[in-house]
């Protein structure tokens, strides 16, 4: 099991990449858009040319693993990787 310090920096580096994917996941989120824009974005299929939904794909998986990081389960580096789902 992984245990990690109370007050170090492997917490902080954790804090930061959490924050890092949830600002990611913010920058990339379809609701930000305006109905008409959503409209149009899905008319175009931006979200598959301009890389956002993978973008948001990546930005879950991140966050996944900080969580099992956390939870004592190893990192990315310890276990097979899993494919992205978009």
């Amino acid at each position: 099991m992984l245990v990690l310090p109370s007050e170090g920096v492997a917490r902080q580096s954790l804090a930061a990449a959490r924050a890092d994917y949830i600002a990611l996941l913010e920058q990339t989120s379809q609701g930000r858009f305006s109905w008409p824009a959503k409209l149009w974005r899905w008319l175009k299929r931006s979200d598959r040319k301009d890389g956002s939904a993978l973008l948001r794909a990546a930005a879950r998986q991140g966050l996944r693993r900080l969580d099992d990081i956390e939870a004592g389960k190893g990192c990315q580096f310890c276990r097979p990787m899993e494919p992205l789902a978009v």
